[in-house]
């Protein structure tokens, strides 16, 4: 519960930061995107990790980076002090997410995992709900150097708990493919650097050429080296079959329709509705109880109803909720007019969630499940990180192209206090309405790209090893 309430929570903070240490923009953004790039870009490392050193003690030593983290977040002098910690806290999340599942897996057989692995579900969409109203409260009582503090003290009461987990292993035997991890970091961090950084220094910068050029090589090394790799990082081979690809371009739409608004959303609200932090994390607080009820339900009508035929409205929904969304952020409107947006999109995200990733599961082999899940989590981590740093790209510019200040620009989009300005006002807005338009455009290509995938012949989806064996 408590990393995703850190991750939701962290946006709240933002617009504190950027007043406090003088910084907005793309620096301030990378507050929230700096923490969700080093998680999901170490996720697949730190599971080999454990298999290797023992999930009990990655979790524990996850949990100390996260501390320290925390801890060097809330005494940072300037922002670039404040990012090393949040890439730390990223980089200890990754281990305690991975470390932990695995540990939780482990101790656990049949029908129990599966209630088990529920109840971590269920958990993490509560931390998730509260996390931008505990961190609003947090930074209106503390401060945000009290709000991160206050994570990093509670990660110690996790670190106490962790001494009563069993240990577990893995093959020890399979190695650990460092240097398809190097280039999986390497290529993720380039690209998001690449296209965090061009709002403020253009594109032709050589800063943004030379780190998208990196990203390109990183990736092409990648797709070569996993073929000469008897256990590479990522099995690109699961990609041949257009059902379990669909159910990935799923997962990535459902990241897409949502998460830059969990990251900018409450900048939104504080600049143009001058709300406080605890009321930008109640606004928030819309989208995601759709999330925490439907999954369960949606699951279990999985059964009856093909999930395939559920898929694409969940995601059109999405859309739907974006779009309209796009003219809910007019000068002329209220905050009450983004409610039932909100709660579009989150009725399309407690569809899609339900479904997904058990649905992606079902069309890996058995043997290949380990791969399958590291493969789900990075481009889960990856979409979440791309649409955030792109996100608040595009706010930035879009902007910047209304006032031609690129500077105010990025102070706005980090909800700087604009005094009921109502030519500031119309200018954010304006950034607001083209970002979700084009968000709206995506998902519907998106969904669309989902249901002819998952039109196409079933080439696997079996459920157990017995079932795998008796087709063989």
């Amino acid at each position: 519960m408590l990393l995703p309430l850190a991750m939701s929570g962290a946006s709240v903070a933002v617009p504190a930061i950027g007043d406090d240490l003088e910084s907005a923009g793309s620096a301030a953004s990378w507050v929230v995107t700096g923490y969700f790039l080093a998680a999901s870009s170490l996720m697949l490392v730190t599971g080999s990790l454990g298999d290797n050193l023992g999930r009990r003690r990655t979790y524990r030593l996850g949990v100390v980076i996260y501390v320290l983290g925390g801890a060097i977040a809330a005494f940072a002098p300037t922002i670039s002090i404040l990012l090393v910690g949040r890439v730390l806290s990223g980089m200890g999340a990754a281990a305690v997410m991975a470390g932990g599942a695995a540990t939780a897996a482990a101790a656990f057989n049949g029908p129990a995992r599966s209630r088990m692995f529920a109840a971590i579900g269920t958990a993490a969409a509560i931390g998730l709900a509260a996390g931008p109203v505990v961190s609003g409260g947090l930074v209106e009582a503390l401060g945000w150097r009290g709000a991160f503090m206050a994570f990093a003290l509670a990660g110690l009461v996790v670190f106490g708990g962790s001494f009563a987990l069993p240990e577990s292993h893995g093959d020890e035997s399979v190695r650990i493919d460092w240097i398809g991890a190097a280039l999986v970091v390497a290529g993720l961090c380039s690209f998001m650097l690449a296209i965090a950084g061009a709002p403020s220094r253009g594109w032709a910068n050589p800063i943004t050429l030379g780190a998208g050029m990196l990203a390109l090589v990183s990736f092409a090394l990648l797709r070569f080296h996993v073929r000469k790799v008897p256990s590479p990082i990522i099995d690109f081979s699961l990609l041949r079959d257009p059902n379990f690809l669909g159910w990935l371009i799923a997962l990535a739409t459902v990241s897409f329709g949502y998460a830059g608004l969990l990251a900018h959303l409450p900048s939104y609200l504080q600049s143009v509705f001058a709300y406080s932090p605890s009321q930008s994390g109640l606004m928030l607080l819309t989208p995601v109880v759709p999330m925490v009820l439907l999954p369960m339900l949606v699951g279990q009508l999985s059964t009856k109803v093909p999930a395939r035929l559920m898929i694409g409205p969940a995601l059109f929904a999405i859309a739907a909720g974006n779009a309209w969304l796009g003219f809910a952020v007019s000068l002329d409107s209220s905050a009450s007019d983004l409610i039932l947006p909100l709660v579009l999109i989150g009725l399309g995200l407690g569809t899609a969630t339900g479904i997904v990733d058990a649905q992606a599961m079902n069309h890996a082999e058995p043997e290949k499940h380990g791969q399958a899940a590291g493969l789900i989590n990075t481009v889960r981590g990856a979409s979440t990180t791309l649409i955030m740093a792109l996100f608040g790209s595009a706010i930035v510019g879009l902007i910047g192209l209304n006032t031609g200040d690129p500077q105010l620009a990025g102070r706005l989009a980090t909800g700087a206090d604009i005094g009921g300005d109502t030519v500031l006002a119309g200018a954010i807005s304006f950034g607001w309405t083209f970002v979700q338009w084009g968000l709206a455009v995506v998902c519907a290509m998106g969904a669309i790209m989902v249901m002819l995938l998952l039109r196409r012949p079933e080439r696997s989806g079996y459920k157990s090893v017995s079932e795998w064996s008796e087709v063989k």
